[in-house]
């Protein structure tokens, strides 16, 4: 079949290139500033973890993200941060804050 080089916005929708479209600038802001106020409520080692897995992913099997994963995953395990997530989704409280991330230097 024919792919058109070009595809609006309701086309990206229906095909999964899009999550979500933005009627204005103000509503795309709004919504970004929504996604990114629910990704720091997160922990900086999850978040870095999967961002992390996720560029590893994209250029590696589906076995071998897999196995990152499960490596990266066991280290997060030795963070205070599961305990504290765990906190937070039991309604413990909602001022809980992490610990920021430790810089490393890429040798």
């Amino acid at each position: 079949p024919d792919v058109p080089d070009d595809f609006n916005a309701e086309d990206a929708l229906k095909i999964g290139f899009v999550s979500r479209i933005s009627k204005t600038n103000g509503d795309l802001v709004d919504t970004a500033n929504g996604v990114c106020q629910r990704i720091i409520q997160n922990s900086p080692v999850a978040v870095t973890i999967t961002k992390a897995s996720l560029n590893y992913s994209r250029d590696h099997t589906v076995a071998e993200g897999l196995e990152h994963i499960a490596l990266h995953n066991s280290t997060a395990l030795m963070s205070e941060d599961l305990v504290k997530s765990f906190m937070m989704s039991g309604g413990a409280s909602d001022n809980i804050q992490f610990a920021p991330l430790q810089s490393y230097s890429r040798l």
